[in-house]
């Protein structure tokens, strides 16, 4: 059927040219005329009014603040086509461009993508566990709209895991017993986050295991971002640890994190929120924060690892550890788009 298709449109060309050529016209002078008299541009505003459209149709949000969203996507898409094809289009005189940036957006970064694609959200409720969806979220809009703030650390034990074809690709289980958190994945929480005292975060594979001896590609040290659209609070003294994968053991030791036993580089929990972070006196982080808003460490706050804040705010005796260069983020991170795999073991035949 392609190849078809492909044969039928190169004899249409070939049709095309050789109507042309008996009317004495060239796709040049074509061009020219339609220049002249305005019908290149007529064409060019009809086609943009027309993808217009795309907003109104059934299922598109139509509350303002969506709205006026998608018109502003579509803005920064005919500015990247006006900059990609009238704009350092001469091959003599090239010129090296960023064809996405800040300000020019080209599919999978729309403000709900987030939202309507992580792994465990409402919408993407737990295939296992006892997390209902609403634990997430009480409707299905990203509006920061959760009344109750979700307690990563609650009293009770909890589980949640979603799976595609089998495999975990969502997994976020605490078991207040022994201080672990098992992640894998993204989780949507549309309204505020706390956490309270000792977190041990690790990760799962695809089968939902921690093995013991593991090399942590496949997400074992505990590589999770958590998009939260209000606060995230950490409370007095509480620590937040990642994963030693060198030794298969907690980074946490003696009240703290170990910054040298801690492999950032498979061990990373990223939370991006929509407003503030709160890390109060005393207390201990290990991975990664991103924030419009601020970040507020309180007296003797400690943070390990990356910080992307609109503001931060330092009390007395805060100290701040960076991480050496990280070949990537976790899978989900906002930014340019990143992507892992592993591959299955080679299957042999004969000969």
């Amino acid at each position: 059927m392609r190849r078809w298709l492909v044969g039928a449109l190169e004899q249409f060309k070939r049709t095309q040219r050789f109507w042309m050529k008996l009317r004495g016209v060239t796709p040049d002078s074509v061009a020219e005329r339609r220049i002249v008299t305005g019908e290149a541009w007529d064409e060019f505003c009809d086609t943009l009014k027309a993808a217009g459209a795309a907003l109104k149709f059934p299922g598109t949000p139509q509350d303002p603040f969506s709205q006026a969203e998608g018109y502003r996507y579509l803005s920064r898409l005919a500015r990247a086509g006006l900059e990609g094809f009238l704009e350092d289009t001469d091959p003599r005189a090239p010129v090296l461009k960023r064809v996405v940036h800040e300000t020019v957006k080209m599919g999978a970064d729309n403000p709900d993508n987030y939202y309507q694609n992580a792994t465990i959200s409402r919408l993407k409720p737990c295939n296992s566990g006892g997390l209902p969806g609403s634990s997430f979220d009480n409707d299905t809009a990203r509006n920061n709209s959760l009344g109750t703030t979700f307690v990563l650390t609650a009293s009770t034990a909890y589980t949640c895991v979603t799976t595609v074809n089998g495999k975990v690709v969502g997994s976020l289980t605490w078991n207040p017993s022994t201080r672990y958190l098992d992640v894998r994945g993204t989780v949507f929480i549309d309204g505020s986050v706390s956490v309270d005292g000792v977190v041990k975060y690790r990760g799962v594979n695809v089968n939902g295991a921690h093995p013991s001896g593991t090399d942590g590609s496949d997400g074992e040290g505990g590589q999770m971002v958590m998009y939260v659209s209000g606060n995230v609070t950490m409370s007095n003294t509480g620590v937040f640890c990642g994963w030693d994968m060198t030794h298969d053991v907690t980074a946490y030791s003696s009240g703290t994190c170990d910054f040298s036993a801690w492999t950032p580089g498979t061990s990373m929990f990223m939370f991006v929120v929509g407003g503030n972070v709160t890390l109060s006196q005393g207390s201990y982080f290990q991975g990664a924060l991103f924030t419009a808003g601020n970040v507020s460490l309180g007296q003797s706050a400690q943070t390990e690892g990356p910080i992307i804040a609109g503001s931060l705010t330092l009390g007395q005796s805060v100290k701040m550890k960076p991480l050496p260069g990280l070949a990537d983020l976790p899978l989900g991170a906002p930014g340019n788009p990143n992507t892992s795999g592993v591959p299955d073991a080679p299957n042999y035949g004969a000969g």
